[in-house]
This record gives structure tokens, sequence and C-alpha cells, in this order.
């Protein structure tokens, strides 16, 4: 997406890429909302990547693995998160597995809270946001995919 005034609005979908390098998955350059619910999405080297988007929205969401017990490989992020606007941005009840990177969080990022999420990966969250202990999952959520 690259107009200010999108609007990405998936639910109860499978997004299969075809490549797990240099592929990035759902992509915004510019966009008012992003919101992916009860969804999956596998091989891709990145499955979300964000580098400005007023606000966003992901909810059982398995990012990088084709099912929450069957985890990806290669060199996959499961979200790039470069630039978002003032919110809310959610991530909540979702996995994000198979990644040599679960969350990278850099550059100017409105609040972002994560609850009931599993991530498997390294974690780069700002100060900003907010993921407490009690709100990560200690497993894979097994309904983070389509119905």
């Amino acid at each position: 997406m690259t107009d200010p005034t999108a609007i990405f609005d998936a639910t109860d979908s499978t997004f299969h890429g075809t490549a797990n390098a240099g592929n990035d998955y759902i992509v915004s350059d510019a966009s008012s909302l992003v919101h992916v619910a009860y969804s999956t999405i596998t091989d891709a080297h990145c499955a979300f990547h964000f580098n400005a988007v007023t606000r966003f929205e992901i909810d059982h969401v398995t990012a990088g693995a084709s099912s929450p017990a069957g985890p990806g490989s290669g060199v996959i992020y499961g979200a790039m998160l470069y630039g978002s606007g003032a919110g809310p941005n959610v991530i909540s009840n979702s996995n994000f597995m198979g990644a040599q990177v679960a969350f990278d969080q850099e550059s100017t990022n409105g609040p972002l809270t994560i609850s009931n999420t599993f991530a498997q990966g390294r974690i780069s969250i700002l100060p900003t946001s907010t993921w407490l202990p009690a709100d990560v999952a200690p497993g894979p959520i097994s309904d983070a995919k389509p119905r």
C-alpha cells in the first residue's frame, strides 16, 4: 500500500508466498489501517512490513508457519514495524513462529499493545510498546488461523 487513505482488511485468510528470502508479504509504505484477523502468512521473508501506517490490528494470526505446530524455516521476520501512527496499534492472540526475528520495531512508531501472543525468535520492541510478562503466551495460540 502506498496511499495514506488505503485500508487493508483481511479475515479468515491464508497468505502463502513462494519463497522466504527477499519477499515481504503485507507491506505498507502508506495506509490508514491494516487489519488482519484469523489468518496465516507463510513462505515470505517478512509477514508484515510497515514503513508507514496510521494504525494496525493483528488478531489471531500465525505468521511464519503454516500452523501453530509447524514452524517455517529460513530467515523470516514475523513483523518489521518501522513506522506507525498513534494507533491504536494492537497485536493479540497471535503467533510469530519459525522466525529468526519475531518482532523488529525501529524508527518512529506509535504505542503498540501486544497481548496473549507467542513469539519464537528475537524480539526488539521500543519502550513505547507494551508487552507485559503476563501477556506473553507460554505456547502457541491454537486458534490463530482461519476459522
